[in-house]
């Protein structure tokens, strides 16, 4: 189905599709909602089994990995795999949330995954370890400034109730600053707090955020005082085209080794941002079903849409919305990534990326575990990608 999208007004299309909804539960929220669970089967002597694959990065079993699991407030003995990657837990209250955190035999690859335990006896899964990830970003003042020499704290190592947490940094000379040895699957925040006598101190906090296996990084971008953060100023010129999220999207199916028709998400979360002007959230399909979603899912979506040539300069400005990530690609190059699913995210796309002739944009969205007891997890991805012709120097 490989089809160009024409260059002119008639690619604004603003088709429906079939129907979708997502709910995200932050995992930073889900220690609290923990606690308030009502009493388990558990209680009642029943319980359940975990079977679980583990893999490594290269995709080989993860032979000897060694499994935590944490629950509510106990924390289970450690389980550790065989030679072909496989573990079992037992002992698990079903209908209550747990953790998984997974470590090759060598620590040099983690894993960490939300659950909640299916009362129906057994469930199978699989996870992937990932090597350590790294967080980036910059710090600025309130005029705009570097700011320097500030110390930068990473939070929610606390949730894998490792003893020691990752590294911290101090931002460089260009307010710049990397920390690694982050676990894919798990949230973090990074924060940042300066002492400027006689006026009061300034501080910084990023929005929660998730390594993510395929990236190993991730950027949180210009952070200003007081956490706000600062959207990329959008680029001077008239629009070209737009190019919407809808139903002339495709997602790879990997059964089928095709690309398929997005449809339209069937009813978006009230927690979602709206989707950009004459976009639409899409997925792979309307509403799935809940098993399908039960442990997340990682999607590939792509727009094919065609440039004619130009003697003036043209840049794209993209507004993404996305439940729960979302990394983009323009021409197998990397544009950014969002984890922001209650409201959209804005990037400049430079115009070495936009070729005469066709082009491929395309979304990796990963849909993180469910934590509600039904298990429904649907998702979603909206974006408009405008193109603008930049007046002459």
């Amino acid at each position: 189905m490989d089809r160009a999208i024409p260059f002119s007004p008639g690619s604004r299309r603003r088709g429906r599709c079939s129907p979708t909804l997502t709910l995200l539960v932050m995992a930073a929220a889900a220690a609290a909602w923990c606690s308030s669970l009502p009493a388990t089967a558990q209680e009642q002597g029943e319980t359940s089994t975990y079977e679980i694959f583990l893999l490594r990065s290269n995709g080989r079993p993860a032979a000897n990995a060694v499994v935590r699991v944490m629950g509510d407030e106990a924390e289970l003995p450690l389980a550790t795999a065989d030679d072909l990657g496989r573990v079992k837990i037992d002992g698990l209250g079903p209908g209550t949330p747990a953790f998984f955190l997974a470590a090759s035999v060598d620590s040099r690859e983690k894993a960490f995954m939300p659950v909640l335990v299916v009362p129906e006896g057994t469930e199978r899964t699989s996870l992937r370890l990932y090597p350590p990830g790294v967080v980036r970003g910059e710090l600025l003042d309130e005029m705009g400034r570097p700011a320097s020499g500030v110390t930068v704290d990473l939070s929610g190592w606390e949730w894998l109730r490792e003893p020691e947490p990752p590294g911290r940094s101090v931002t460089n000379e260009m307010g710049r600053f990397e920390i690694g040895g982050l676990v894919a699957g798990a949230y973090y925040t990074v924060s940042a707090s300066e002492e400027v006598a006689p006026s009061p101190g300034r501080t910084w906090r990023s929005s929660p955020f998730r390594i993510v296996g395929w990236d190993g990084w991730y950027d949180v971008g210009i952070l200003l005082p007081e956490g706000e953060e600062r959207e990329p100023e959008r680029p001077q010129g008239e629009v070209a085209d737009a190019i919407d999220s809808g139903c002339d999207d495709e997602w790879f199916d990997l059964h089928s080794r095709e690309w398929q028709p997005a449809v339209e998400t069937h009813d978006p979360n009230r927690n979602w941002a709206p989707a950009p002007e004459a976009a639409i959230w899409i997925w792979r399909a309307g509403r799935p079903d809940p098993a399908a979603e039960r442990y997340g899912a990682t999607v590939e979506f792509r727009k094919l849409f065609t440039v004619p040539p130009s003697e003036t300069k043209i840049v794209g400005y993209l507004t993404i919305g996305a439940d729960d990530y979302a990394a983009v690609r323009l021409n197998g190059q990397w544009v950014g990534q969002t984890n922001h699913f209650m409201r959209t995210v804005s990037m400049v796309v430079p115009s070495e990326l936009i070729r005469a002739g066709e082009n491929e944009l395309r979304f990796t969205v990963r849909n993180i575990p469910s934590m509600r007891r039904d298990f429904y997890n649907p998702t979603g991805v909206a974006y408009r990608l405008e193109l603008i012709e930049q007046p002459a120097q």
